[in-house]
């Protein structure tokens, strides 16, 4: 007949004890919340895994993802029909879609705030290359405090608080623009990370926020320049009658703090500890040795087979119970 009441329930059933068939076993709730852990877990890891990579990792992220969808569906369907067991379908792929779609967004604004952090923080203070390298490796720059060696450049215009009295205010900006433009891009050039101007001064240093290898020979290399730079600059204030620059610079290597420093306000990424104050302390001794660039053993050590220097001797700096040895450099080693 059309309609049955019920009497197809009995049949089968009577059905399934006569051929000893298994009835269907529902999951019990902790099975099936027991599937939707394993589901998130594994999502979660894939996350974790795929996000630190390029950006064209993604799409095998989100491939991978479906697929484990898809790898549910079809375990769950033989689960059913191999094993007469009913595990529980909808619960498990909705909070894995829940949770996932979540955490990726979430992820996905911490790391354009990051993204943000870097850009805001280094656009102006590193070079082109530097810059283009720290935004494909955002999520592994530091933006707090670290411990990291690095090469730090002090330099300072001699006698550039007599040089400024005798000149107007507007002059003096107009001669320090010029001269800290060609500076900077000299230390760009290099690899160098502008840290700040205090006057007439200015401080950089190298090997961070990135690492690099060659941080101390980028430093001297930067500084040997820059006096080249200022040599062009001099001849070409000469030449108009305007007054002429020089320079003292001093370099040293070492175990150095490297972060974000300041207040809620206002921050800088900068350097500090011993070695930021001793090459602030060898470029001021430039003036007594009558010299340009000064570097110090530490860094000395790291270049004695690509610089070639002129041994000033063990001098004793502020701040140092004990005196440094300290170099001139002179030139690069031809290769």
């Amino acid at each position: 007949q059309e309609n049955f009441y019920g009497v197809e329930i009995i049949a089968t059933a009577i059905d399934n004890l006569i051929n000893d068939t298994d009835f269907i076993k529902k999951a019990p709730i902790s099975i099936n919340l027991l599937i939707t852990s394993i589901l998130v877990i594994t999502g979660i890891s894939l996350i974790y895994l795929f996000r630190f990579k390029f950006p064209e990792s993604y799409i095998n992220l989100y491939s991978s993802l479906i697929l484990i969808m898809l790898a549910y569906l079809v375990f769950n369907l033989c689960l059913f029909v191999k094993l007469s067991y009913w595990a529980d379908l909808i619960f498990p792929e909705i909070v894995y879609i829940i949770v996932i779609s979540a955490i990726i967004i979430v992820t996905s604004l911490i790391d354009k705030d990051k993204r943000s952090q870097v850009e805001n923080t280094f656009s102006k203070y590193v070079s082109p290359q530097v810059y283009k390298a720290l935004l494909e490796n955002y999520s592994k720059v530091s933006l707090t405090a670290e411990r990291m060696t690095v090469t730090v450049l002090f330099s300072d215009i001699r006698g550039f608080t007599t040089f400024s009295e005798e000149l107007y205010p507007e002059q003096v900006a107009r001669y320090l623009n010029e001269y800290f433009n060609e500076m900077v891009k000299v230390i760009l050039k290099y690899n160098g990370t502008v840290d700040k101007f205090m006057g007439d001064a200015i401080m950089a240093f190298f090997g961070a926020p990135l690492p690099d290898e060659n941080h101390c020979l980028n430093a001297i290399k930067a500084a040997i320049e820059m006096n080249e730079s200022l040599d062009k600059l001099n001849d070409k204030w000469y030449k108009i009658g305007k007054k002429t620059l020089n320079i003292g610079i001093g370099i040293n290597t070492g175990q150095a703090l490297v972060g974000n420093f300041g207040s809620d306000q206002l921050m800088d990424f900068t350097v500090i500890g011993d070695t930021v104050n001793l090459a602030s302390r060898l470029e001021s001794l430039n003036k007594q040795e009558n010299t340009n660039i000064l570097i110090s053993a530490f860094t000395y050590k790291h270049i004695k087979d690509k610089v070639n220097v002129n041994i000033i001797g063990p001098r004793t700096v502020k701040g140092k119970t004990e005196s440094v040895v300290v170099y001139e450099v002179l030139n690069i080693k031809p290769d």
